[in-house]
């Protein structure tokens, strides 16, 4: 399979990123933010099962 990536016409294998890539293609992500009180994050547990479920969704993630 041919590429055409940055005006070059490339074999699949040569392209450093996956043109599948959803990222790439669409600009998917994910953003999560996490509060710290007093030098602590505030329900980290949480905010980490949130973010590997979104990752896991968009594929970004297995």
């Amino acid at each position: 399979m041919m590429i055409l990536l940055n005006d070059r016409i490339l074999q699949r294998e040569n392209v450093k990123i996956d043109f599948e890539d959803r990222g790439y293609q669409f600009g998917d992500g994910i953003y999560e933010v996490i509060r710290v009180y007093n030098g602590k994050c505030f329900e980290f547990d949480s905010h980490m099962d949130r973010l590997m479920q979104s990752a896991q969704k968009i594929k970004l993630y297995r």
